[in-house]
This record gives C-alpha cells, sequence and structure tokens, in this order.
C-alpha cells in the first residue's frame, strides 16, 4: 500500500467495518505492531487488550516490543520467522487477535 518508494502490506483480518489490523509489513523485512492504530479501534482501544496481545508476541524469540511504546509502532525483523517454532507461535497469536476481534464483533451486533 502507498505511492512513495517504499510500499506497505498491511495484515488485515477478515470482516467489514473499521476494525483493528495487527501489522505492517515491509519489503525491508521489517514488521510493524500497529499499537497506534489499533489504539482507535475496539477491541484493542483498551490498552490492557493491546498489552496482552504485546505480551504474546513478546514471547517470540527475537521479538522485544516495549510496553513504553504500546502506544507506538514498534517492530521486529520479519527474519524472525525463519523458524518453524516462532512462526507457528506468530500463527496462534493472529488467530488470538482474529478471535478477539470477532467476539467483539458479535458483541455489537
Amino acid at each position: 500500500f502507498g505511492a512513495s518508494e517504499e510500499t506497505s502490506c498491511f495484515v488485515m483480518p477478515p470482516g467489514e467495518g473499521r476494525r483493528p489490523w495487527p501489522f505492517t509489513v515491509y519489503p525491508t523485512g521489517k514488521v510493524e505492531v500497529v499499537f497506534q492504530h489499533m489504539a482507535i479501534r475496539a477491541p484493542f482501544d483498551d490498552v490492557e487488550r493491546r498489552h496482552e496481545f504485546r505480551e504474546r508476541l513478546n514471547q517470540i524469540t527475537g521479538v522485544d516490543l516495549p510496553a513504553s511504546k504500546i502506544e507506538l509502532r514498534p517492530g521486529f525483523p520479519i527474519d524472525v520467522m525463519r523458524s518453524r517454532e516462532a512462526c507457528d507461535a506468530l500463527v496462534g497469536h493472529l488467530a488470538w487477535f482474529i478471535d478477539v476481534c470477532r467476539d467483539e464483533s458479535l458483541e455489537t451486533t
């Protein structure tokens, strides 16, 4: 997405409307966790939910997202995902993210 020299890929969960997304991935190899954008989208407008996601991601070897960056867009290198264990963990954390979003949309309907 974008028109500048470096474009990006937004990792969007399924669904309609104004929903949060967990990451933006850049061709430089950076995965940016978009806490800043989550902060204005339910259910991740709750800072405790963002902290829970941050803590889950920090369980992955090579990911270190400081609590002080919970309102920003910290990142980690995509190379972290080279290990099968790290990749499986990330998929599990993304499934949790989607479940939280899905649960929120069920509550509002």
